[in-house]
């Protein structure tokens, strides 16, 4: 799973994704997560410094740099552990896409929301403001794919 700088994360073709924290060298002496914390992802996309994947119960989650609210969770703490996004409890997203420092999802009623840094307009709602918590990205027409 390509990821930022310093950044090791292993997908094998059942969908367990393992975060090795630190260079691989001989493939058995990283730590991985810690205990529990492996899960099967139905979809995952990485950006600079934090990644976010939708898991196979339906469930947002992201882990990793949140200097601008990239992890969507209403905070800008760093998180090594698995964190919700703050949808709305009765949407699911079905598909994601992260760019450095921000991340946008499709949810299941075609909406788009968006969340992180937001300096050159990328989170879509018509401002350059920063958001640690989902927004509505305008775009005026139904989503087909993310990029």
């Amino acid at each position: 799973v390509p990821t930022g700088p310093q950044k090791y994360y292993l997908a094998s073709s059942d969908g367990v994704i393992t975060d090795m924290r630190s260079p691989v060298s001989d493939g058995f002496n990283s730590p991985g997560f810690q205990s529990g914390s492996i899960f099967t992802e139905t979809t995952i996309s990485s950006g600079g410094a934090h990644i976010c994947a939708i898991l196979d119960d339906s469930d947002l989650q992201c882990w990793g740099d949140n200097t601008f609210g990239q992890l969507g969770d209403g905070t800008t703490a760093d998180r090594q552990v698995l964190t919700s996004v703050g949808l709305d409890s009765a949407r699911t997203a079905v598909s994601i896409s992260s760019g450095q420092d921000h991340t946008c999802a499709v949810l299941d009623n075609g909406e788009i929301q968006c969340w992180g840094r937001n300096n050159f307009g990328q989170l879509g709602d018509g401002t350059n403001s920063h958001s640690n918590s989902p927004v509505e990205a305008s775009i005026g027409g139904v989503p087909v794919q993310l990029s």
